[in-house]
């Protein structure tokens, strides 16, 4: 099979990018799992490409395979419970050449909810990634999501976060309006609040661009296609799970910066409720029921400040 990207990129042209962006920004898991699921690709072993987009990196909470040439730019699927995602199947896989970029779709069935997943990828050579997302509910009694996005890991050395959206502290669906819109920016750490109890932090509504950027002012801009809740920690997901009955509490203080860089691209987050000063669900209007399908999309472009 005649490489698609062999008309569009020439393959030492496409190479050089590749070779300037992982020296450059040298993102975790990204960039190194792009090059080489375009290896196969530019190498016309598209059934390699497909298997390895299909099986790597799946785990019990995650889904990190999302789809062909781009597999692994992301860890997972944020909110979506993870019962559904340890029986996701990957049910298609494609891929076509439209003028000057390539676009890889794949699609995983979330057997647990009898739901769907797409994720799209749009790969132009002028070094940016257009992803889609959606999701489709197949089944009315699902139960409500307390987010629904995307989640990527970057290296830890990408420590300064700045963003055009609702700050300069963190937001949510129905605790925005002391959050004025404008242009922040500050340290990923500085985002973490530490509560009582490791818990859900340093959300961002409104956002139109959030970028990453390490002290030598390489970086990562994700440009919303329409308005998002962002957020960025400086340790893994996990160090906010809640501990099960029997296991030994753990309070905010004991979250301490990792290696790594979380960066949370969600569609839409659920509200923080507490109207009645403790433990009242939030209203309606600011909760994710799963009763119809989701969308949404935004672009990824490395950058030298």
């Amino acid at each position: 099979m005649m490489c698609p990207f062999a008309r569009m990129v020439p393959p030492r042209s496409l190479l050089l990018w590749l070779q300037h962006l992982i020296r450059q920004l040298r993102l975790f898991r990204f960039l190194r799992l792009l090059k080489l699921a375009l290896f196969h690709l530019a190498e016309g072993d598209f059934e390699k490409t497909v298997t390895y987009a299909a099986n790597f990196g799946r785990d019990a909470d995650t889904i990190a395979a999302m789809g062909g040439a781009i597999a692994g730019t992301f860890q997972g699927i944020g909110g979506i419970p993870s019962d559904w995602v340890e029986k996701a199947r990957l049910v298609s896989f494609d891929y076509r050449e439209s003028g000057d970029h390539i676009t890889v779709r794949s699609s995983y069935s979330l057997d647990g909810s009898n739901s769907e997943v797409s994720l799209e990828y749009k790969v132009r050579g002028a070094d940016e990634i257009h992803v889609g997302f959606s999701l489709s509910p197949q089944r009315n009694d699902l139960p409500e999501l307390p987010r629904i996005g995307t989640r990527m890991i970057l290296e830890g050395e990408f420590q300064n976060v700045s963003w055009f959206g609702r700050g300069p502290h963190e937001s949510y669906a129905d605790r925005f309006t002391g959050a004025a819109v404008g242009l922040y920016k500050g340290t990923v750490w500085e985002q973490y609040h530490p509560y009582v109890r490791p818990q859900e932090t340093g959300n961002k509504t409104d956002v139109r661009w959030m970028a990453l950027e390490n002290n030598e002012g390489y970086g990562l801009l994700v440009k919303a296609d329409s308005l998002l809740n962002c957020s960025a920690w400086q340790f893994a997901a996990k160090e906010l799970a809640h501990k099960s009955k029997g296991e030994p509490n753990r309070h905010g203080t004991d979250v301490k910066p990792g290696a790594v860089i979380t960066l949370n691209i969600d569609l839409d987050q659920m509200g923080v409720g507490g109207d009645n000063s403790w433990g009242a669900k939030p209203l309606d209007g600011y909760r994710i029921f799963p009763d119809k399908p989701f969308r949404y999309g935004f672009t990824l472009k490395p950058y030298k400040n």
